[in-house]
């Protein structure tokens, strides 16, 4: 079984925009995925001469990446000033392969997820913004689990491997690009990546001659980083608040 969540998510302005507010004005991209695999397959063989063999392979892709973006121009807003992109992820692997058999038996099992593509809010070159707040946050939240088990039973020979894995490489930034002007009281600038992983495996082999083996992985990596850039002159009569959490 093969899942794959391939989708982007944009809310952006161009670079010749003008946005003029008597209130707020607010840019917001959110995706919310959720997508599970389970695969079971059972093989059986009795006689002089037998062999049974059984695989099961369960793989899920997440792969949702999200901007939410003003690239350039002028922006006034008399109120608060708020760009926002927010993903999550949540996906489940399972797999599991039985093989008897009178002769050799032979369980195999493949469990994989995995999270990814790039979460991203803020100002791109040489915008100028006036307003009371400038408030730009990127926001991701993964959650991905794998399980993998395999179990083989043969009078002459008893087989079983597993592998399983579970990935997410998924970067989340918040950013002010070069040259650009801020003239506000306060300024918040931040990122946030919640990742959870679990992998489980087990691998069983009964026979004269008997062997298991298995790979279990949890890969969590990615960067959440708060960016301002070359040349950004900021004006704050207030605060200025840069956060970074991973």
């Amino acid at each position: 079984s093969l899942v794959t969540v391939e989708n982007l998510t944009r809310a952006k302005t161009l670079n010749a925009a003008r946005l003029n507010a008597s209130g707020d004005i607010t840019v917001r991209a959110n995706s919310d995925v959720t997508a599970n695999s389970e695969v079971k397959s059972t093989a059986a063989s009795f006689g002089l001469i037998s062999v049974a063999v059984a695989g099961s392979v369960s793989k899920v892709t997440l792969n949702n990446p999200v901007e939410a973006l003003i690239s350039g121009g002028q922006v006034s807003a008399g109120g608060a000033v708020i760009i926002q992109a927010d993903a999550q992820a949540v996906g489940g692997s399972k797999a599991a392969g039985l093989a008897v058999s009178s002769g050799v038996s032979v369980g195999a099992t493949v469990a994989e997820v995995s999270a990814a593509g790039l979460v991203q809010a803020g100002l791109g070159q040489a915008v100028t913004l006036q307003a009371s707040r400038l408030n730009i946050k990127a926001d991701g939240r993964d959650t991905i689990f794998a399980e993998g088990a395999a179990s083989s039973g043969g009078l002459l020979a008893g087989i079983a491997g597993v592998v399983v894995e579970a990935r997410d490489t998924r970067d989340v930034k918040s950013l002010i690009g070069d040259q650009s002007r801020i003239d506000v009281e306060n300024l918040s600038l931040s990122a946030s990546h919640q990742q959870a992983g679990d992998t489980r495996a087990d691998a069983r082999a009964l026979g004269l001659v008997a062997g298991t083996g298995a790979k279990v992985e949890t890969r969590l990596t990615g960067e959440a980083a708060s960016q301002i850039g070359d040349e950004v002159v900021i004006n704050a009569t207030g605060n200025v608040f840069v956060s970074a959490i991973n």
